[in-house]
C-alpha cells in the first residue's frame, strides 16, 4: 500500500451546495471527525475552493473505514479523493515523468492492471487525458469504468518559474465514490426515442443512458436528428462521448433486424398496464439485453402503424396532458428495479 504519510482528503460536495452550506459541511465534519484526532483542519481547496473541502489529517490518524464512511454519509458530500503526502501537489516536468510517478503509484495502490481513471485539469497544461490513457496503456495498465481501484489525477501549472521552465503541479489519489446499489450483472433495457424533434427530449434520454447505464436508439424520420444532436452537445449535454448510442434511419429496420427480440411501447392508448409489465417480461423468458423500449418522440408520440406492430404498455389512467417520454421511460425503467 501506499506510504502513510500526512493525509489529505479532498471532499467534493454536491453540485448546487452554496457558499453558507459549504461552512456548515465544513463545520459538521470537523465535529464528526474530532472523534478520531484533536489535529483536524478543514479548509476550501485553493486548486478549486468552490464545492471542494480539504481535510488534513496529521500521519498518527489511521485512515479506517469508519473515517470514511463518516465522511461520505454527510448529505453534501459527493465523493473523496485521499492522498498520501508523498503524492500530494508534487512537481513534473513532462508526460513521461508523469507516466513514471503513475505506474509506481498504481503499481503499489493496487494488484490489479486495470484502473478507472479520474483526470482534472485546472488552466491550460500540456497534459491530456487520451495522452495519458494511451501512455498507461503501452504499460499494460488499461482504463476501465468496472475496474474497483479509482485513479485520480488533477494537475496545474506552477505559479513559478524554475530554469525558463514552468513545472506542472500534479495531485495524486484515489477516488472512493459512495454505493448506492449493488452493480447489475445483466444489461438494462435498449431504449428508442421515435423520429425525436426538440433538444430537451433528446438530452433528456441521454441523461437516462448516463444515469441507467442503457444504450440508446434514435430513429430518424424526420430527418433531422443528426443536427438535433448535434445541437445538444453544444448546448444541454457535454458528457455525449460518455454514453452509448446510435441514429437509426426507422423503427421498422431496428424491427426487422430484432425479428426475435421483444419489444414494448410505451402510450396513453396502452392496452396493458404498466404494473403488469415485470410479470410478462418474466413469463416470456426475454433476457434484459434483448428488450427495447419504444417512446415517441414529444410532438406527435408513437403513429398507429407502430402500435399495432408491437404490445402497447400504460403508464397512469388516461390524461389530458401525458408524460414526457424520458418520464415515462425512467418510470418504466423502475419497475424493472434497475
Amino acid at each position: 500500500m501506499v506510504d502513510s504519510l500526512m493525509i489529505y482528503l479532498l471532499v467534493k460536495l454536491a453540485r448546487f451546495v452554496t457558499h453558507k452550506e459549504q461552512e456548515s459541511i465544513a463545520r459538521d465534519l470537523t465535529h464528526s471527525l474530532s472523534k478520531y484526532s484533536k489535529s483536524v483542519n478543514i479548509v476550501s481547496d485553493t486548486w478549486g475552493s468552490r464545492n471542494r473541502l480539504l481535510i488534513h489529517l496529521p500521519n498518527e490518524t489511521k485512515l479506517s473505514s469508519e473515517i470514511r464512511k463518516n465522511i461520505l454519509r454527510n448529505p453534501g458530500v459527493n465523493n473523496l479523493v485521499i492522498f498520501y503526502q508523498n503524492n500530494f501537489e508534487f512537481e513534473t516536468n513532462s508526460l513521461t515523468q508523469l507516466i513514471t510517478y503513475l505506474e509506481e503509484f498504481i503499481g503499489k495502490a493496487t494488484d490489479n492492471n486495470t484502473v478507472t481513471a479520474y483526470y482534472q485539469a485546472f488552466g491550460r497544461v500540456p497534459f491530456h487525458r487520451k495522452a495519458i490513457l494511451d501512455r498507461l496503456k503501452k504499460k499494460g495498465i488499461i482504463q476501465s469504468s468496472n475496474s474497483n481501484f479509482h485513479l485520480y489525477l488533477e494537475v496545474k501549472k506552477s505559479s513559478q518559474t524554475k530554469d525558463g521552465k514552468t513545472p506542472i503541479k500534479a495531485r495524486l489519489g484515489e477516488k472512493l465514490i459512495p454505493i448506492s446499489s449493488p452493480k447489475r450483472t445483466d444489461l438494462p433495457p435498449t431504449l428508442i426515442l421515435y423520429s425525436p424533434y426538440t433538444i430537451q427530449e433528446v438530452a433528456d434520454f441521454f441523461r437516462l443512458a448516463l444515469t441507467f447505464k442503457t444504450k440508446i436508439l434514435l430513429t430518424d424520420e424526420n430527418n433531422i436528428v443528426t443536427k438535433v444532436v448535434e445541437q445538444v452537445e453544444n448546448t444541454f449535454f457535454k458528457g455525449i462521448t460518455k454514453i452509448e448510442y446510435e441514429i437509426v434511419p426507422s423503427l421498422n429496420k431496428i424491427l426487422q433486424e430484432h425479428e426475435n427480440d421483444t419489444f414494448y411501447g410505451f402510450s396513453l392508448w396502452g392496452s396493458l398496464p404498466i404494473n403488469e409489465l415485470p410479470g410478462m417480461i418474466k413469463s416470456g423468458g426475454a433476457k434484459m439485453e434483448n428488450l427495447f423500449f419504444v417512446f415517441g418522440n414529444e410532438e406527435k408520440g408513437l403513429p398507429l402503424d407502430v402500435r399495432k406492430e408491437i404490445q402497447m404498455v400504460r403508464i397512469g389512467d388516461k390524461a389530458s396532458e401525458p408524460l414526457r417520454a424520458s418520464q415515462a421511460a425512467a418510470y418504466a425503467l423502475g419497475m424493472l428495479n434497475i
